[in-house]
């Protein structure tokens, strides 16, 4: 057997209790798994090297930060969040003088935390708990008839393995509405529902096949709530000022009749995907922040054409669309170069849309050319295709992979040249 010299096997020893000593921190834990806007928070951080000199480090504006301890493996820290925040789940990380930790998930909005108890009261207001296993877990609330009631966990939109059921059933045991895992919500869970009567109602939450991994921690947000899912069209340019759309579910308190979208401004960064800063004042907004793709090419948006189809610039650019309608299929004119090589890829699963696209090349005349469906581990189809000789134009289609449609159908359709 090698052995080090006894000289050398101490100066090991020494360089690796130096490099234990001088660890960055690392965080595991954090309670509760929320923080409200302008008012201060007291989180419980666990995991390790959180002794002197660790704060808590947000990519959204703090007010005030108050450390009550910092031992070695726990960090209790009071926060609040600038009031000049935007509501969506942010990154929390701890620094000291060695380092930088991990990142954790966490949710911000103007909601008061709480942590998951046996009865909901004040509301709107957020709930932190834990789920695993077969548990089903329960809480109770006072409604009233007419009563706008939204129901959101966040899991796994903040990093858990927890595939998540709401079931909300009124006083007689009769199940009013439900949820499992939505594909907007990167598979949590959402109920929305006007109660029925006045009276008592349970709300009833579990894995979908009862055997919840770990870790199952989440945030139950319960009242009338704001949320905003996508942006569209789903790109823009960059250092463009753009306008877009931001899919909005409301708030009783607002006319979801006449304003169903909430146009916000977005200013492209150097950032290739950028979020979607939600309107400001609203103390029911809550929820992720939707994201839009910052691109270097022109980002254009699905029209009616009066006649044929939509011709678009040539390579790169990208067209926000679609599919409102069952049975629709979008059509774009692409002028190309022969012997060109081109990618063409949607992007729509991947960013929460219903769409399980297909994409079709054809010459003018319909004759298919190219065709492309899912990629590994997603639904959103992409083609590489070279351009025959005497080619100048080409027809893009967008369809669902069974016809189907509606709102959120929406995709983003981009080509790019990958000739050099």
């Amino acid at each position: 057997m090698f052995r080090l010299p006894r000289p050398l096997a101490c100066i090991a020893v020494v360089l690796a209790s130096a490099q234990l000593a001088t660890a960055a921190p690392s965080i595991q834990n954090v309670s509760p798994r929320g923080l409200q806007i302008g008012q201060p928070t007291l989180l419980t951080i666990t995991g390790g090297d959180l002794g002197e000199g660790s704060q808590v480090t947000l990519d959204a504006p703090l007010a005030t930060q108050v450390v009550k301890q910092a031992a070695g493996n726990q960090l209790q820290v009071e926060v609040t969040v600038a009031n000049e925040a935007s509501a969506g789940i942010y990154a929390l990380r701890v620094t000291n003088d060695r380092g930088i930790s991990n990142v954790l998930a966490i949710g911000v909005d103007s909601l008061p935390q709480r942590m998951f108890g046996e009865e909901i009261g004040e509301r709107p207001a957020a709930f932190s708990g834990n789920l695993a296993g077969a548990q089903i877990l329960r809480t109770k609330l006072t409604g009233k008839a007419g009563e706008r009631l939204v129901i959101d966990l966040e899991s796994r939109r903040l990093g858990a393995q927890l595939r998540p059921v709401i079931r909300l059933y009124d006083a007689r045991g009769a199940q009013v509405a439900w949820s499992g895992r939505r594909r907007e919500l990167q598979d949590d869970a959402r109920v929305e529902t006007v109660l029925p009567t006045d009276g008592n109602y349970t709300i009833e939450l579990h894995d979908v096949v009862y055997r919840g991994a770990n870790p199952g921690f989440f945030r139950l947000k319960v009242g009338d709530l704001q949320t905003a899912d996508y942006a569209f069209p789903l790109g823009v340019t960059r250092g463009e000022q753009a306008k877009v759309a931001v899919d909005v579910v409301a708030s009783a308190a607002t006319d979801s009749a006449t304003t169903p979208m909430a146009s916000v401004d977005v200013t492209a960064s150097a950032a290739t995907l950028s979020p979607v800063a939600l309107p400001n004042g609203a103390a029911t907004w809550t929820g992720g922040r939707p994201r839009v793709v910052v691109s270097d090419h022109a980002e254009l948006v699905e029209q009616t054409p009066s006649e044929g189809t939509q011709t678009l610039s040539p390579a790169p650019v990208a067209v926000s669309g679609r599919l409102s309608s069952a049975g629709e299929e979008d059509r774009y004119t692409l002028p190309v170069a022969p012997g060109a090589k081109l990618r063409i890829e949607v992007l729509a699963d991947r960013v929460g849309s219903a769409l399980d696209g297909v994409l079709m090349v054809r010459n003018e005349k319909g004759g298919q050319l190219a065709r492309g469906d899912d990629q590994n581990g997603t639904a959103d189809p992409m083609v590489e295709f070279t351009v025959p000789d005497k080619v100048e134009n080409v027809v893009l289609a967008v369809k669902d992979l069974i016809n189907r449609g509606g709102d959120d159908f929406y995709y983003r359709l981009e080509v790019t040249d990958i000739s050099h």
